[in-house]
């Protein structure tokens, strides 16, 4: 029995020390995972802090498309109000102006053909006085 018991206790010995390997297996295979879990840690806080870094961004370019919009409708509304006084002012008081001076352009008319007239008379009237110079020139010749 003695022979049994040691035999027992051998087998016992192979299997503790087959346990005590597998335990330092397993332990060294948990400090590789735990490593692993801290690289993925480590690769998740730098992800988190980029995609709050791309939040910051989102924010801040919905903040200057929100400027952007604002900016247009004022836009707009100062080229609405540009073409109502263009149509209720500007307009209408080009069409005045145009207008007189239509009336203007008439009169100036008017008095260039007057003034024309009076011209082509005084060329008249002095080739009519060079004539009577030339005829009294050839009466006192004649005389």
């Amino acid at each position: 029995m003695e022979n049994a018991m040691k035999i027992i206790l051998d087998e016992l010995a192979k299997v503790n020390a087959n346990v005590l390997k597998l335990g330092e297996q397993i332990g060294e295979r948990l400090n590789h995972l735990e490593e692993r879990m801290e690289h993925v840690e480590k690769r998740l806080d730098r992800l988190e802090k980029r995609l709050d870094r791309l939040e910051e961004r989102m924010d801040h370019a919905d903040e200057r498309m929100d400027n952007l919009e604002d900016a247009i409708k004022a836009l707009d509304k100062q080229i609405r109000d540009i073409r109502i006084t263009l149509e209720n002012v500007t307009n209408p008081n080009i069409t005045i102006i145009a207008e007189g001076h239509l009336d203007l352009v008439r009169k100036l008319e008017d008095a260039l053909r007057v003034e024309n007239d009076r011209e082509i008379m005084r060329i008249r009237l002095n080739a009519l006085a060079d004539d009577v110079r030339r005829l009294k020139e050839r009466s006192a010749e004649s005389a």
